[in-house]
């Protein structure tokens, strides 16, 4: 009996910990693509370093 309960007490104490480390993941790649954006030039939106034309807009993004 209280080595089922010992079994039961870990599992969800491993469970605890994947939520829990699921949740910081989520949060640190939701600031890493804020940081990576920039604002479009025209229009204002947000869009990634790498982007060659606003998705928006349809505005040419590539250094003239």
């Amino acid at each position: 009996m209280f080595f089922t309960i010992g079994v039961i007490l870990f599992v969800v104490g491993l469970v605890s910990v994947q939520i829990v480390y699921a949740v910081y993941m989520f949060k640190q790649d939701k600031l890493e693509t804020k940081q990576s954006m920039t604002a479009c030039r025209n229009c204002g939106k947000p869009v990634y370093h790498t982007d060659q034309t606003c998705p928006y807009c349809k505005t040419d993004l590539r250094d003239e």
